[in-house]
């Protein structure tokens, strides 16, 4: 009865799933808006034109728990850098057990930035296993991104499964998703995010979240989200360029996900 209710509960979930994406870290806390000054490494892979610093590398490994259900636990690792003119990102979750149910994605991004402007790429591979010999099922994704980052003010503009992947021959098409993320830097204290969805055949979604820098690189952060309604929060402690994240996403009737991760920024 137990697994039975996790994959209804997954079959939920992914009604309103974005693209092959990890679907983990800091964006949990944050309705799925992202840090486009600052960020993660997941953050990258989500929005291959994010700024990230010059020569910066970010690492990013974490685990999450969905409603208290082990079917659901997830792993992730990521990673993100910049060198010049061009960064790149990636990155590979896995969640579930091959005995009853198993996703696992990877995925890679590209990015190019000529001035106050950014071009980018992005690639994906979803295999899922369904236990007691229903096999394996794949798609990859592709997407494309732009973005422009003037002052205070960014933005950016991601279109995923634009080569509309099906899972097999007789499988539903994943029709193509548009997120347009936007971030205001109110002062040094704080950022304002947003993100609006776009979706064939279905209702946009959208997000509204806040990052609150506090001592040092420490931050605090929140998050709505709307279709379906979701609440968010969390915080994160940085040392040394070490990161120390916790982010939770709270559903009214599913319940709480929690996102645990550590990582890394560093600059040489």
């Amino acid at each position: 009865m137990r697994i039975f209710c996790a994959f209804i509960i997954y079959f939920c979930l992914t009604i309103h799933v974005s693209a092959h994406d990890l679907d983990a870290g800091r964006q949990m806390g944050m309705g799925g808006a992202v840090m486009l000054t600052s960020p993660s490494a997941t953050d990258v892979l989500i929005t291959p034109v994010a700024l990230i610093s010059d020569r910066q590398l970010l690492l990013e490994s974490g685990f999450q728990n969905r409603y208290d259900l082990p079917e659901l636990d997830k792993g992730y690792v990521a990673m993100g850098y910049r060198m010049g003119a061009f960064s790149v990102g990636l990155g590979y979750s896995q969640f579930g057990k091959a005995t009853y149910y198993s996703e696992k994605i990877a995925r890679a991004s590209f990015g190019f930035y000529y001035g106050v402007f950014a071009i980018g790429i992005n690639g994906s591979g979803k295999e899922i296993e369904i236990g007691e010999g229903y096999g394996k099922y794949r798609a990859n994704s592709l997407g494309f991104s732009a973005g422009l980052h003037y002052d205070d003010y960014h933005l950016a503009v991601v279109g995923d499964n634009l080569n509309k992947p099906s899972l097999a021959d007789e499988a539903a098409v994943e029709p193509a998703l548009w997120n347009v993320f936007a971030e205001v830097k109110g002062s040094k204290a704080f950022s304002i995010c947003g993100r609006i969805s776009f979706k064939t055949n279905d209702k946009p979604s959208a997000a509204i979240s806040q990052y609150i820098y506090l001592k040092g690189k420490n931050a605090i952060f929140w998050g709505v989200s709307g279709n379906p309604l979701k609440y968010g929060g969390g915080m994160e402690i940085s040392y040394r360029g070490f990161i120390l994240g916790y982010a939770a996403e709270y559903h009214p009737v599913l319940g709480l996900i929690h996102n645990i991760s550590i990582g890394m920024a560093w600059k040489h």
